[in-house]
């Protein structure tokens, strides 16, 4: 997948203790294509790269697509997010706000939801509702941005 050889991302002669943290995250990364598995799940995994090495994440996630395989990748950053994802889902402490089909959605509509499920919270703790009131009044907001 990487246009350059792997040598030229991670040094293979030196101590993985000895790399920088760029190149201990490739390491992860090839240890889990090792197992070729069907899903690959990156939490962050891009934070540490550099624009160079994170074209590599994106180019094996187009790998993956074409494979019939999956790629889920977790990221606070929305410009990435909103550049290689073909789904979003938005967790907001642990609850899923929503999830919605790349092309259907902004970076304002993005944050939208996050503001909309603070709301809902902040009510649940003043009130003492309920989760399914919670997602309830999610709803109702969303359908009204």
């Amino acid at each position: 997948f990487p246009t350059r050889r792997s040598s030229d991302l991670v040094p293979l002669h030196i101590p993985c203790a000895h790399l920088t943290m760029e190149q201990r995250k490739m390491v992860e990364l090839a240890r889990a294509l090792d197992t070729d598995p069907d899903l690959l799940i990156l939490d962050e995994i891009t934070q540490s790269l550099s624009q160079d090495t994170r074209q590599v994440i994106y180019r094996l996630k187009d790998r993956f697509k074409k494979e019939n395989r999956a790629m889920i990748i977790i990221s606070h950053d929305l410009d990435e997010t909103l550049l290689i994802s073909d789904t979003v889902t938005v967790l907001r402490d642990g609850v899923v706000v929503d999830t919605v089909e790349r092309k259907n959605i902004t970076e304002e509509s993005l944050k939208q939801m996050e503001e909309h499920l603070q709301h809902a919270i902040d009510a649940a703790r003043r009130g003492g509702i309920t989760k399914d009131e919670v997602r309830e009044t999610l709803d109702l907001l969303w359908e009204e941005s």
